[in-house]
């Protein structure tokens, strides 16, 4: 990486597709290739085995990246200073002089690492962007004093720390009015990725068939203590409304990855007979696997299919579910949250559904009976990908120009 322009993207993420976090900056770092930029990641492993962070550097196609030690207890936390050092360590190990950028996606220890790497940012003249994609304010744990110091980290990192950065990088136009009517240099990406090249001829002939295929792929947190309508994403509604699609007669499979069976059983008790019962044989729950076994699932999947409620967490973030689904060419059912309604049009990608479910299956029921119509929607989705992240060079381009 001798002389040429860097930018490091640091943050709390997992590199390169472990979660939607690290699919995020990838998609963000293929813009920034494309601008002729030399990309390097910085992300969290719990796994990490060595103790010196320069000895966890690996390529991933164009890029290399590195891991802090992704501890979440207290102790690994609070190790503010510990983190830092192992920023600077990154740094010097990519070219300090050659970096022209850096970009946090939050923190991989408390928030005020952010203010140390805004410190070190203004001595070595490098601007620093933040890049806000949610605001998530509860831990999603039942221990209160855990939910009280995430919002106060959330509050002090996006309420203050992100507006003394060079710039912000927003999800959702929500985040990109908010830190815009604070006066911040302010950029609105939602998450992208590279869209599929074309539809497969086998994956054509399956089309054909009569029965239809939803899909749902997340790393959806399920704990006793938690109620159903805390949940980011309602698989719970999903649920029911394919057993209302059953009763309309629509012959389904609803893949569900990500989340156990047993698992969702036990959280939802109200759910077991629908799930054992009603849907025995619609309805298939195949947990946590690889991102290439997903990938393949979406294949032959007609839909993907997503419920949320309306709540500032929903409102400020962005589904990248949604983005992953368009780019591999399977159009999305979702209602509307964020400003999804910038992207999905009905019956071309998509379907916004009603929050009301009588009239949400109605207009699902009616979809699934016309499989020219979702082949037509099928190909639209690569035909004009929404998510491909070339259709964001420009836009990025001109932020940084503003930047210097």
């Amino acid at each position: 990486m001798e002389n040429t322009k860097i930018v490091l993207i640091a943050g709390n993420f997992l590199f390169p597709k472990g979660n939607a976090a690290g699919k995020r900056v990838l998609g963000i770092g293929y813009i920034l290739k494309n601008l002729g930029y030399e990309v390097a990641f910085a992300g969290c492993d719990r796994n990490r085995q060595e103790q010196d962070i320069k000895n966890t550097k690996k390529k991933y196609g164009d890029f290399y990246y590195y891991n802090f030690c992704g501890n979440r207890s207290a102790r690994g936390i609070m190790n503010v200073k510990g983190a830092f050092k192992e920023f600077i360590d990154v740094a010097e190990d990519i070219g300090e002089d050659n970096i022209s950028l850096v970009i946090l996606y939050g923190s991989p220890v408390l928030a005020c690492w952010i203010s140390k790497v805004l410190h070190y940012g203004v001595k070595r003249n490098i601007p620093i962007v933040f890049d806000c994609v949610d605001w998530i304010e509860k831990s999603g744990f039942d221990s209160r004093i855990k939910n009280i110091i995430k919002f106060i980290d959330t509050n002090y990192m996006k309420r203050y720390l992100a507006l003394k950065c060079d710039g912000v990088i927003a999800v959702s136009s929500y985040l990109y009015n908010y830190y815009k009517h604070k006066g911040c240099k302010v950029i609105e990406i939602p998450p992208v990725g590279i869209k599929r090249s074309a539809i497969s001829e086998n994956t054509r002939l399956e089309n054909k068939n009569k029965k239809i295929y939803f899909i749902y792929a997340g790393a959806l947190p399920l704990s006793s203590g938690l109620k159903r309508k805390e949940l980011k994403d309602r698989i719970d509604l999903s649920v029911e409304l394919v057993a209302e699609l059953k009763k309309n007669g629509i012959d389904f499979v609803f893949d569900i990855y990500g989340i156990e069976k047993e698992i969702y059983k036990r959280v939802i008790p109200e759910h077991v007979k629908i799930i054992d019962k009603e849907l025995s044989g619609n309805i298939v729950f195949h947990g946590v696997v690889s991102n290439n076994e997903v990938c393949k699932a979406f294949e032959r999947a007609d839909f993907m299919l997503l419920n949320r409620s309306v709540t500032k967490v929903t409102t400020a973030g962005f589904p990248s579910k949604i983005s992953e689904s368009l780019c591999m060419g399977v159009p999305v059912i979702v209602n509307d949250t964020s400003n999804l309604n910038d992207y999905i049009k009905n019956y071309k990608n998509g379907l916004i559904i009603s929050f009301d479910q009588e009239l949400a299956v109605k207009e699902i029921s009616e979809l699934c009976m016309n499989r020219g119509k979702i082949n037509k929607m099928k190909e639209n989705c690569l035909k004009e990908c929404v998510f491909d992240y070339h259709r964001y060079e420009d836009k990025m381009k001109l932020f940084l120009q503003k930047l210097r």
